[in-house]
């Protein structure tokens, strides 16, 4: 019933922005829709035809020709700037549903299941996804709560199954540090694992296979030196 309170003022916010940022968007946009593999996109896209490059920590969305792009730090065309909106080509309903600002995503964006039912909601700032994500399956339970700070997964990760929390993961810059999975006995949270995952050293690595390849050379020229016994 939380979750549930919580994903519909999502969605209403989600809607207010839509509302409210259209009018903006109309005097510089015009609407285009793209036939995709796996559906339709409606959404709004800038006026002007540009080519230019842009801020290379960023994936920008771009429409040229018919066709529907994404590049990271540059774009050839015309920027999506405004409502986006993808529709299942099997059963027509709403896959997909978020604001971009000049070619990069900002805000609430809500996916759906093919059945309708919700799949995410996601945060977006300025191009980099952020803060919390939640996660349903499409009976509308609760799967996942994500954390991002700057595009990478940060801070702990909770997984839920039939409602109740089986297992948290702890995330320090997109690598996994830490997991601790539950047990409920009588409805009591238990914890029956819990292992920690060392942060992997690529400095120390190739030092250590430096090192190897040394010392299996210099074995190799001892090899070489060492008389031959008879």
């Amino acid at each position: 019933m939380k979750y549930a309170f919580i994903l519909l003022i999502l969605i209403l916010d989600l809607q207010i922005n839509c509302i409210s940022q259209t009018s903006y968007y109309s005097q510089k946009t015009r609407w285009i829709s793209v036939e995709t593999i796996d559906g339709e996109v409606k959404c709004e896209v800038q006026t002007d035809n540009n080519i230019k490059t842009g801020a290379l920590t960023k994936m920008y969305h771009w429409y040229d020709r018919g066709r529907l792009y994404e590049s990271q730090g540059a774009y050839a065309g015309y920027l999506i700037h405004g409502q986006y909106l993808k529709y299942s080509r099997s059963t027509g309903r709403l896959l997909e549903k978020g604001i971009m600002d000049k070619g990069i995503r900002i805000g609430i964006w809500l996916k759906w299941h093919d059945n309708g039912n919700i799949y995410e909601v996601a945060n977006w700032e300025n191009g980099i996804q952020s803060g919390k994500t939640l996660v349903y399956t499409s009976e509308k339970a609760l799967y996942a709560k994500y954390r991002y700070k700057n595009g990478l997964l940060e801070g702990k990760q909770l997984f839920y199954k039939d409602g109740k929390l089986i297992e948290k993961q702890k995330f320090r810059n997109n690598q996994r540090i830490e997991t601790v999975n539950n047990i409920f006995i009588n409805n009591k949270d238990r914890i029956i694992k819990r292992h920690k995952i060392k942060a992997v050293d690529e400095k120390k690595i190739n030092n250590k296979d430096r090192i190897f390849r040394n010392n299996k050379e210099l074995k190799r020229e001892a090899l070489k030196k060492e008389p031959i016994k008879k």
